[in-house]
């Protein structure tokens, strides 16, 4: 199984890269997770991909 997370500025730019990767069996896991900076915010969303078997 891989895992990677994925961050974007905006909730519109991780539904762009969350969409593309479950388009190549990634499977989101859990819920986003939201991160206030100094001066941007940062949404995180985890995915794991299963081996093919």
């Amino acid at each position: 199984m891989k895992y990677i997370v994925l961050t974007a500025k905006s909730t519109f730019d991780l539904e762009k890269v969350v969409n593309q990767h479950i388009r190549e069996n990634w499977v989101p896991i859990g819920g986003v997770s939201f991160e206030r900076g100094a001066n941007i915010n940062f949404y995180r969303q985890a995915m794991i991909k299963y081996p093919n078997v």
